[in-house]
């Protein structure tokens, strides 16, 4: 079995998992086969995580946003199904119908559909401003640093590779980076989150201020992108200048969403 992060499957497999997730009364699958009855390629990308990792990200979600229920389908039923879940690992594939994203999970094999989500979403994706970007960084490589991240326990890391699963494109913008600029901004973010309840909410606000501010004391410049998902969060990765090693993630809820 292919274990790569990201593998091609076919459209007319992507249909037959729906299908049968349709049949189950799962809302969202409908639109994914609306969306795949249409879908311009032979294949779409299937991407690789941990199942807990993904329960995880959509347990965050529905405890921290009481208005989910109202643009989203089945949020609440695969969250648990990925939570009563015997797979270790699953594999997620994205597609868009009208205003709709729908997030389909399978099993790791690609052959037994496990849940199905929709999500409508909040505007457009600011990602694809690229003014100042010192170049771009495959979506396969950032979802690898991403892993590597999750491992080492930092949460926003899933927030991140979910978001790399639903990317559009196949390169994502980065920028170079002061670590201490970075360690200070989010620093007094942090502030602001303990002192006021109506600070924005956000993961791993602390530790990455203190990783940037260790990044920093040893001087020279690192490399960051961006992510933003339907579901209103910003994600920011900060890597090495090589591309090479993640030295930590950053998700905040975006204000007004």
């Amino acid at each position: 079995m292919d274990v790569s992060n990201i593998v091609d499957l076919d459209v007319h497999q992507a249909i037959d998992r729906c299908a049968e997730l349709s049949r189950s009364g799962w809302e969202s699958a409908r639109l994914a086969l609306s969306a795949l009855d249409q879908f311009p390629l032979p294949s779409v990308e299937a991407s690789r995580v941990k199942t807990v990792s993904m329960a995880g990200i959509y347990s965050l979600r529905l405890a921290e946003d009481g208005d989910l229920a109202e643009r989203t389908l089945d949020l609440i039923r695969f969250t648990q199904s990925l939570k009563n879940s015997n797979e270790p690992f699953i594999r997620f594939f994205s597609v868009r119908f009208q205003d709709w994203r729908v997030l389909v999970a399978v099993s790791d094999d690609l052959a037994q559909p496990i849940a199905a989500t929709a999500v409508r979403g909040v505007g457009a994706d600011p990602a694809s401003n690229r003014v100042g970007a010192m170049g771009a960084i495959s979506v396969s490589q950032a979802m690898v640093l991403c892993e590597e991240m999750a491992e080492d326990g930092w949460e926003a890391a899933n927030i991140a590779a979910e978001a790399l699963g639903s990317a559009a494109h196949a390169e994502i913008p980065i920028w170079s980076a002061n670590p201490l600029t970075l360690a200070r901004h989010y620093s007094d973010r942090a502030k602001v989150s303990v002192e006021s309840s109506g600070g924005p909410t956000s993961i791993d606000l602390s530790r990455f201020a203190s990783t940037m501010a260790e990044w920093g004391d040893m001087g020279g410049f690192i490399r960051i992108f961006h992510l933003f998902d339907d579901y209103g969060w910003q994600s920011t990765c900060a890597v090495s200048e090589d591309l090479a090693q993640p030295l930590g993630v950053v998700a905040v809820k975006r204000s007004g969403n």
